[in-house]
């Protein structure tokens, strides 16, 4: 496994990944969809993050030869009925800015009180091998929807999700801190488990 390709245009995504694969799988060459242009664009249509990943990974994988690595993630929030879910990139529409997404999540929950507010970040991680051959890797990050926007870092959902144990939103840490427990790092995490247990029998 010497050349895998990232199946996102996301480039925070795109930074989240290279970050932990380089410090753990640094043999490992990450190739960019920039590199293939143009490909068409591989729609989200699933009911699940599992299955956008799935459907993405394995498209993106048929189109450039190459192992594929594709998720699919976003925010559920308990008093929305899980709300935005994998509607989460276009929530607010289909050409909604991280900002537009923000303001129609703070407007929804208007007068909503913080004890009521949970949410959680979602990632579902699939690595397409071949069609005999899929690694799927699942992560979780517990918090609560702030009442503001706050902090400068990160994309997404990342200045209004606030988690208790550290008193500050996703985007008041730094990348470190982020990686550390990111969703998106739960599920890269177990894939990289997954790969190592892959390279140990190939060799």
């Amino acid at each position: 496994m010497n050349n895998l390709l990232i199946g996102t245009t996301n480039r925070g995504k795109i930074n989240e990944i290279k970050s932990i694969f380089q410090d753990q799988l640094p043999h490992i060459r990450l190739r960019l969809l920039d590199e293939f242009k143009p490909l068409p664009i591989v729609h989200e249509t699933g009911g699940s993050f599992q299955a956008n990943a799935r459907l993405k990974a394995r498209a993106y994988a048929a189109l450039t030869g190459l192992i594929t690595l594709a998720d699919d993630s976003g925010l559920e929030i308990d008093c929305l009925k899980g709300k935005p879910g994998v509607f989460s990139a276009r929530f607010a529409g289909n050409q909604a800015t991280d900002q537009d997404n923000i303001k129609k999540t703070l407007q929804l929950l208007t007068n909503i009180p913080i004890e009521k507010r949970k949410a959680r970040y979602v990632c579902d991680m699939i690595l397409y091998i071949s069609k005999d051959t899929l690694l799927h890797g699942h992560g979780v990050l517990e918090g609560h929807i702030h009442t503001r926007a706050d902090g400068d870092q990160g994309f997404g959902y990342d200045p209004i999700f606030f988690i208790p144990e550290k008193q500050k939103t996703v985007a008041m840490l730094s990348t470190e801190e982020k990686n550390k427990i990111s969703h998106r790092q739960k599920a890269l995490q177990s894939l990289i488990e997954q790969i190592r247990k892959l390279e140990s029998i190939e060799r």
